[in-house]
This record gives structure tokens, C-alpha cells and sequence, in this order.
């Protein structure tokens, strides 16, 4: 047990579907494999771990003892692939360590002399902005923040706006209406527009408000 001082690793499995699992009748626990990728600040190592086929509830995986298993060879083999002498990883300069109040989703900074329960989290950091600002006093940068949000929300207005006009394009298509669904394509497309000022108008209202640190990149 315990892990390799210097060593970074993820871990991972491939389920089985419901229905794969009881043609079969395999455990509930089976997993089709257990993988686990790991490395230093020089080497990568990746390991597979698993049967190249489940043909029957004999050999088949189960998530737990496949899991430890799986981690016992994989420090086996790390003790020989890896450098003797492994560096410690360093912070870049592009991350930054917060102190986030336990349990708050979206991440709230924990503001100086708080008492309560915390949890150290890495975050990008963006070179133009300062990520305990922006957490703490959000109004900063509200319009940068907020001007995202609104670049969102248009991309999947507009997704909608494309789906519906090519469902009526191939009705016109398919009804011969063309010059009159030319017709209405144009005066859609101006009242669409006043729409959609509109729409940005009542955007801007509603999101005075939001809580809208969960837009911050955030590296894990």
C-alpha cells in the first residue's frame, strides 16, 4: 500500500453495460479492465490490466480485487521503470494553490481569518486577472466574466435558430413554397435580429446577479 513519493498517477476502469453483465451472468462488480497511467517529471509508464475477452463469469474482472491488484503490479514494475532519483514536481508559474470552503459549488475562496473547514485547490491562472480577486470581489470583472456568459448562451440560441430554419427549409422544399419561404426567411431574419438585442437586453438584467465563478478555468 501507500504511494511513490514523486510519482503522479491516474487511474481507471471500463464498465460493462447492464445487459452485457447478465448475458453473462456476471457479478455486479465486474469491470472489463483496470488501467492506471504514471509519471515523474521525466518518464511516463502505462499500464493495461485486464483479460483480453470476457467470455464468462470465470474470467471476468471485479472492481475492487482487480483494482488492488492491478496497483501492486503497477508499483512492481514503477520501481524498475522510473529514475532512481526522482524530482520533486514544481507548481508552474500558470497555476495557482486557493484555500475553497469545503463543500461550495461553485468554489468560493475562503476569505482571510475564516474558521471553517477548507480544501487546497489548483487553478489555472489567467495573466491578465487575478484569481483571488475574482472570487472575492466578482464585480471586478463582471463584464469580462458576464460578456462569456453571454457568448454561451448565444451559442446555443443559435443552434436552435439554424435546426429550426433547416426544418422549415425542407418543408418549403418539399411543399414547393420556396418564394414565399424566401419571403418569410427575410422578415424572419430582421425580427430575429431585434430579437435577439432583446434577448441581450433582458441577458444583462438577469445576470447582474449570477454567481458566475464557475466560469473560471479551473486545472486539476
Amino acid at each position: 500500500g501507500g504511494s511513490i513519493k514523486n510519482v503522479a498517477a491516474k487511474t481507471g476502469t471500463t464498465n460493462f453495460d447492464e445487459k452485457f453483465i447478465k448475458s453473462l451472468n456476471l457479478p455486479s462488480d465486474a469491470i472489463r479492465d483496470s488501467w492506471v497511467v504514471g509519471f515523474t517529471t521525466k518518464t511516463v509508464i502505462g499500464m493495461w490490466y485486464g483479460y483480453d475477452k470476457t467470455i464468462s463469469n470465470q474470467y471476468c474482472l471485479r472492481n475492487l480485487p482487480a483494482s488492488m491488484a492491478k496497483d501492486r503490479l503497477f508499483k512492481a514494475y514503477a520501481a524498475g521503470a522510473f529514475e532512481n532519483n526522482k524530482e520533486e514536481f514544481k507548481m508552474p508559474d500558470s497555476v495557482v494553490k486557493l484555500p475553497i470552503i469545503s463543500g461550495s459549488n461553485p468554489p468560493k475562496v475562503a476569505p482571510e481569518g475564516y474558521t471553517g473547514s477548507v480544501v487546497y485547490e489548483l487553478f489555472k491562472k489567467d495573466a491578465s486577472v487575478n484569481l483571488t480577486q475574482i472570487f472575492t470581489d466578482p464585480d471586478i470583472y463582471l463584464d469580462r466574466i458576464q460578456e462569456k456568459m453571454w457568448n454561451d448562451e448565444e451559442r446555443r440560441h443559435k443552434k436552435k435558430i439554424i435546426a429550426v430554419k433547416k426544418a422549415l427549409f425542407k418543408g418549403a422544399v418539399i411543399t414547393g413554397a420556396g418564394i414565399a419561404f424566401l419571403a418569410w426567411f427575410s422578415i424572419a431574419s430582421k425580427v430575429s435580429k431585434k430579437g435577439d438585442d432583446n434577448r441581450r437586453q433582458r441577458f444583462d438584467t438577469s445576470y447582474v446577479d449570477t454567481d458566475y465563478t464557475h466560469y473560471i478555468d479551473r486545472g486539476r
